[in-house]
């Protein structure tokens, strides 16, 4: 369950009482501040709603300037991420997972540029060992409500027993986010998921995508997004090596 945007003074709903949510908001308002995350000033609940006061940023979600525009240049999409993996590196820092990275949680501020990560009733503290089969079940139910399928880890949507759930499900996350700025669309949202009624669930756990034969982006921007979409966690790139190598794309355009 995301967010649902209000007109007036940057309040969110979350819909219905959701203390997952609402302990999630707390824990990211006080454990994280930087530019580039928009900030959290109060939540609670009013009369069975669970609600989020935030700064109010002018401008457009990075989905929204897709949809009107079309792809986005590689310069485009690497000058509005790179602000956003700051923000991240930041949140990883404090240790905490945003979850649901996507084009629709980057606002773009009114330069036009600068992104900003927003809606945080995915946020959780980071590295969360899953010890039995009902930790297991239990994130996987969390993850099926607080976050968008075709932005989710492999490993959300089967969770197994004796591991860790860490940082690495944003990068997942980042790579689909900079393939949508590409190619409009996460790697998974093919027409066969979509149009025909295939599972993007079956997609993502198996990581079959691939990129289209007419690419503007280069070679060493689709090996970021690949190494992004590693099915194994682990083998996944941090978010500074992923920060890194964004810089270096842009010294290269």
């Amino acid at each position: 369950m995301g967010f649902h945007h209000v007109a007036q003074a940057g309040v969110e709903l979350l819909g219905s009482s959701d203390p997952f949510a609402l302990a999630s908001q707390s824990a990211w308002s006080t454990g994280v501040s930087h530019p580039h995350v928009v900030p959290v000033f109060d939540q609670g609940e009013d009369d069975g709603q669970v609600f989020l006061a935030m700064e109010y940023v002018e401008g457009r979600t990075a989905r929204e300037v897709i949809d009107a525009e079309g792809a986005l240049t590689p310069r485009a999409a690497l000058d509005i991420l790179e602000p956003v993996l700051t923000g991240l590196a930041a949140a990883h820092a404090a240790g905490y997972i945003h979850r649901d990275v996507k084009p629709a949680n980057i606002m773009i501020d009114d330069d036009g540029v600068t992104g900003v990560l927003m809606d945080f009733g995915s946020t959780t503290r980071a590295r969360i060992k899953i010890s039995n089969r009902r930790e297991a079940v239990a994130q996987q139910d969390v993850a099926s409500v607080h976050t968008s399928m075709p932005y989710r880890a492999p490993e959300l949507f089967d969770v197994k027993t004796d591991t860790n759930l860490d940082e690495k499900v944003d990068i997942w996350s980042l790579g689909c986010t900079l393939y949508a700025m590409a190619y409009l669309h996460s790697p998974f949202e093919t027409p066969s998921t979509v149009e025909q009624g295939g599972s993007i669930a079956l997609a993502v756990t198996n990581g079959a995508y691939k990129f289209p034969d007419d690419d503007p982006y280069s070679p060493h921007i689709r090996d970021l997004i690949t190494r992004c979409l590693a099915h194994d966690p682990q083998a996944r790139p941090e978010i500074d090596d992923v920060l890194h190598d964004v810089h270096s794309a842009l010294a290269s355009i």
